[in-house]
């Protein structure tokens, strides 16, 4: 009897000792691969705010390098990760990881929390789940816009540069509805989608031209005639190198020497950030996800790069000055 009072204990003791030392695990499934800048800010930023005391575990999905038909694969490999991790909350980073796995992680009771969606939620869910909620991205294009007409006053044509991915399409449809062309502040826009490294160098070579100046957006799903991906390091390099007009950006890790000129760009961090916020509620203040409703990541900041600057031989207005931090 003694012994079994003391095996009893001995369990008791272990038990506990797990309990008190358990550490709530966060996944995060990331659309993209593990290199990919904007991704690597958020999970960072995310780690920041939620802190220490969490086990964090990643999935990438490189949705920007595989084909479309591997989609559904990879989907599956994510969620049987999930399965078998059985974490107490799960990140959905950008729209190709939450299209291609929302509905699965509907049906489930894990708390989920999104960021990085350019496509508007209406489209994804006539009403959103339960243990649903996190943070949309939205470019600031106006905001943009009208700092690049303040840098360049005789501005009156301009080009939005993207490829042809999924997230870039999402944000061709909410912040332009859709159009490709138009007029923002009077400053006549046009929108050029195209997966094909051929035609953006020839975009890039010789329609740029016809332009004041043009705007990067993203280009990592870009594919030579034999259907290789380009990486997107070179692309950002070569086409700040050979473009005709001033280059400004909308992302921070387009901003730099030999990139683009920058501007009022969001962040990975930006996201993360308030991501970030929305996780510390529901571990630590056991909100349920319903009663936290989505927010829009709007802040941006003006983060430009010096060496562009001089180049193109712009100088911004002195009202931004006290705003815009630089980088070289």
């Amino acid at each position: 009897k003694e012994d079994d009072r003391m095996k009893k204990l001995i369990i008791f003791l272990i038990l506990m000792i797990n309990i008190f030392f358990y550490s709530m695990k966060i996944l995060i499934i990331g659309s993209y691969h593990k290199e990919y800048q904007f991704q690597i800010e958020y999970i960072n930023e995310i780690k920041n705010v939620v802190g220490k005391n969490y086990d964090y575990f990643n999935f990438y999905m490189d949705t920007k390098h595989i084909k479309k038909e591997e989609f559904i694969g990879k989907s599956n490999e994510a969620f049987a990760y999930y399965k078998k991790l059985n974490p107490d909350l799960v990140v959905l980073g950008d729209d190709s990881a939450f299209s291609l796995l929302k509905d699965r992680f509907a049906k489930e009771t894990v708390p989920i929390v999104f960021l990085g969606i350019n496509n508007n939620l209406r489209n994804y869910f006539k009403i959103r789940p339960n243990n649903f909620t996190g943070v949309l991205e939205r470019p600031l294009y106006q905001r943009n816009i009208t700092f690049i007409k303040e840098c360049i006053p005789q501005l009156k044509k301009i080009l939005i540069l993207y490829d042809n991915s999924n997230t870039s399409q999402f944000i061709v449809k909410e912040a332009f509805s859709g159009k490709k062309s138009g007029k923002i502040l009077n400053v006549e826009m046009n929108i050029v989608n195209t997966d094909s490294y051929e035609k953006w160098q020839d975009i890039v070579l010789n329609e740029s031209k016809k332009y004041d100046a043009v705007v990067l957006g993203l280009y990592s799903t870009l594919r030579d005639k034999n259907d290789k991906v380009i990486n997107e390091n070179f692309v950002l390099q070569w086409t700040s190198k050979n473009i005709k007009k001033p280059l400004f950006g909308t992302w921070s890790f387009s901003v730099g020497n030999g990139k683009t000129i920058g501007g009022l760009v969001l962040s990975g961090k930006n996201q993360g950030n308030e991501a970030g916020k929305i996780i510390k509620k529901i571990l630590e203040k056991n909100k349920k996800p319903i009663s936290i409703y989505p927010v829009t990541a709007l802040n941006g900041e003006y983060l430009l790069s010096q060496f562009e600057l001089n180049r193109w031989n712009i100088v911004i207005p002195n009202k931004y000055k006290e705003q815009v931090k630089f980088v070289e």
